[in-house]
């Protein structure tokens, strides 16, 4: 795809009003950053470059953040236990769980509608499964990224090193071989089973996996 085609993507992702408004925040940190006469003369474009990578993060954890709340408030009130079946009794707006989620753009906190069972006697978070999210610290961008830098190097060393330069993801060579481990696990009872587990159960850990077509065995941390 072209450097045209992508201009005209991200041209129709914004209406003409958001377009404006868009462009407007752009002036404007950039005004924050270096004053309304822009950057003086002996800046880089490796500063500038800089300054609008982080910018952009910031705009992507922001975002996340907010939809994430959304989705929360619009869809899960109430939802079936997955165990179980009956509703589970719950105000969901004064039982939220707040915990951190690496993101490809950094960690946000991700609050979770959290809804009692009353059969079961436990809470569950019915949007991990519509997000296709588990429990864990990682989204599935961020695990997808993981495993294709743990597929291609000789240690889970060099995966960690890689993930951390070329994509500003820190996972420590420890847990990036436990992550690998568990999503090798996953994938070979699925095979063995012959079945499809719901998305909650590690869907994304297993599609990524698929992907790259490989596995994790004898692999040095």
């Amino acid at each position: 795809m072209g450097k045209d085609s992508h201009n005209e993507m991200e041209k129709s992702m914004l209406s003409p009003e958001a377009r404006q408004k868009f462009d407007e925040l752009v002036a404007l940190l950039a005004t924050e950053r270096y004053g309304p006469n822009g950057p003086p003369i002996d800046t880089t474009f490796a500063e500038m470059e800089l300054f609008g990578h982080q910018a952009g993060r910031m705009l992507g954890r922001s975002l996340d953040e907010h939809l994430a709340e959304q989705h929360s408030d619009e869809h899960f009130q109430e939802a079936s236990c997955p165990t179980c079946g009956p509703c589970g009794e719950s105000d969901a707006g004064e039982n939220k769980k707040t915990r951190p989620l690496q993101t490809l753009d950094g960690k946000i906190p991700l609050t979770e509608p959290a809804l009692h069972c009353p059969t079961c006697d436990r809470d569950f978070f019915p949007q991990r499964i519509a997000l296709a999210i588990d429990g864990g610290l990682y989204s599935p961008q961020v695990l997808t990224k993981a495993i294709v830098a743990s597929a291609h190097v000789s240690s889970y060393r060099i995966g960690s090193k890689l993930l951390d330069e070329l994509a500003g993801i820190s996972i420590s060579s420890r847990h990036l071989n436990n992550l690998t481990a568990k999503i090798g696990v996953e994938l070979a009872e699925d095979r063995l089973l012959d079945i499809s587990l719901p998305p909650f159960l590690g869907y994304s850990h297993r599609d990524s996996l698929m992907v790259t077509g490989l596995g994790f065995g004898g692999k040095v941390t």
